[in-house]
């Protein structure tokens, strides 16, 4: 009777557990299948197929909604996916804020555990520092 009971319990936790996980968003909203821009500003650059596909994964897997915090995001630097835009955070930090396109705070997230594969990395991949630093005062940088 013991062993009925706890396969009965382990059952009920397993279906509770697949009900939660798919009516409770865990991850950011990042439709599959769509082109992902990374976004500067008013400049767009498509990413790579093999890079929307790692940036949609992660922000959909690694990314937990409600672990955003107070960094500094900028509306204008992030991914745009379908009808939203995914603000990274500037100070380096995995979070991410999601906006509609038409700038309606939609939920913000983040990686839970420091070994989490973060979307930012991406990003920097198609705009660096330097642009970043153009973009906010808008010229040119010289090195001397």
């Amino acid at each position: 009777m013991k062993r009925f009971f706890y396969v009965s319990m382990l059952l009920v936790m397993a279906v509770f557990t697949a009900y939660l996980t798919e009516f409770i968003p865990v991850g950011l909203p990042a439709p599959v299948g769509s082109e992902v821009y990374a976004v500067l500003g008013d400049e767009k650059i498509l990413l790579s197929r093999e890079d929307a596909k790692n940036v949609v994964y992660i922000l959909r897997n690694e990314y937990w909604r409600g672990r955003d915090g107070k960094c500094p995001f900028d509306f204008n630097i992030g991914f745009e996916i379908g009808n939203n835009r995914y603000a990274i955070a500037m100070d380096g930090c995995d979070t991410v804020t999601v906006y509609s396109v038409g700038g309606e705070y939609i939920c913000g997230g983040g990686t839970p555990f420091s070994d989490s594969r973060s979307a930012a990395r991406y990003y920097f991949k198609y705009f660096d520092d330097d642009d970043i630093k153009e973009y906010f005062w808008g010229e040119e940088l010289t090195y001397e």
